[in-house]
């Protein structure tokens, strides 16, 4: 990105991506791609991302990770018309991260419950 539109992007922006400890670079990405910047995808994986019992994601906070994506994904969805194709692969996705972090097995709640008690992201007052 252009380094004007993320700095306006951290500016306006930077308590709310602040708070969100899995899914706060994802805001950025869109909050700079709504102002104009481009992005391109690889197929080819350039990087590892590895996964370990005492990391972020695979934590205790499972709940709050998946709760902090379910967030994104409302606050795009809200913002953008996306196909209905897009929002049924946003969901596989979600369905997916809930049975990898092993929510399925913990009294963490439903899918629906975590998405219910997501943060709500809305524009900042400024």
């Amino acid at each position: 990105f252009r380094r004007e539109r993320l700095l306006e992007v951290m500016d306006e922006w930077f308590e709310q991506i602040a708070k969100l400890r899995t899914a706060g670079d994802w805001l950025t990405y869109i909050l700079c791609l709504e102002r104009g910047g481009r992005i391109a995808f690889h197929a080819k994986a350039l990087n590892l991302h590895r996964r370990h019992d005492d990391g972020i994601i695979l934590s205790s906070k499972n709940a709050d990770a998946l709760g902090e994506i379910l967030a994104v994904q409302r606050f795009v969805a809200e913002r953008h018309a996306l196909a209905d194709a897009v929002q049924e692969q946003a969901r596989r996705y979600a369905e997916t991260l809930y049975a990898q972090f092993g929510l399925s097995e913990t009294a963490n709640g439903a899918l629906e419950e975590i998405a219910q008690s997501a943060p709500k992201l809305a524009q900042p007052s400024s």
